[in-house]
Parts: structure tokens; C-alpha cells; sequence
């Protein structure tokens, strides 16, 4: 068995339901490390598609967390943030300022 997997790990995934494309442009890490497929700065995501992306803890002990801002092209804005620290269990959110 691969020690690392007991490492635990979130994975994200967005569906864009609106009717406006989705530029992912800030992504970052607050612990842990990003697995593949990693956010890549400037990816599209356009109504109706996915995007996925997992964070996993450094150790087995460890804490992970993380969040991704999205823009479009009206200027709103979504984020998307996730926290699990050792011994608690996870939390995560989505923020955003439209309604579309």
C-alpha cells in the first residue's frame, strides 16, 4: 500500500450552470499541495462544462485547504474556498457578487 494514501485530500468540482463563461484567475494554496489536474491561471469554463481540481495534505497529519476565484466576462465574480484541518472535519464555501 502507498503510505501517501492515507493522506486525506479534497476534491472540487464546478459545474458551470450560468450562461457566461467562467475565467479561473487567482488559485491558491493555504496548506497542502495541489494534485492533477492542477488549476491552470486564465482556463476557461464555459456554460454547461466542468472543472476539477483536488488539494491533498503534505502528511498524514496534515492540514490542506485552498481557494480558487473565478471571474466573468460581466465583471462578478465567484469564489470558491475550502478548509480540513487535522482532526476536524471539512468545511468549504462558494461566494459570489451576481445573480446570473
Amino acid at each position: 500500500m502507498n503510505k501517501e494514501s492515507n493522506y486525506h485530500q479534497i476534491t472540487v468540482l464546478i459545474i458551470d450552470a450560468s450562461a457566461m463563461t467562467l475565467t479561473l484567475t487567482q488559485a491558491t494554496l493555504s496548506n497542502g499541495e495541489w494534485m492533477d489536474p492542477r488549476p491552470k491561471i486564465g482556463s476557461p469554463i464555459s456554460p454547461g462544462d466542468t472543472f476539477s481540481t483536488a488539494n491533498k495534505a503534505l502528511a498524514p497529519q496534515g492540514d490542506l485547504g485552498a481557494n480558487l476565484q473565478f471571474e466573468m466576462a460581466s465583471g462578478a465574480n465567484l469564489v470558491v474556498y475550502w478548509n480540513w484541518n487535522f482532526g476536524s472535519g471539512p468545511s468549504a464555501n462558494a461566494l459570489s457578487n451576481s445573480s446570473q
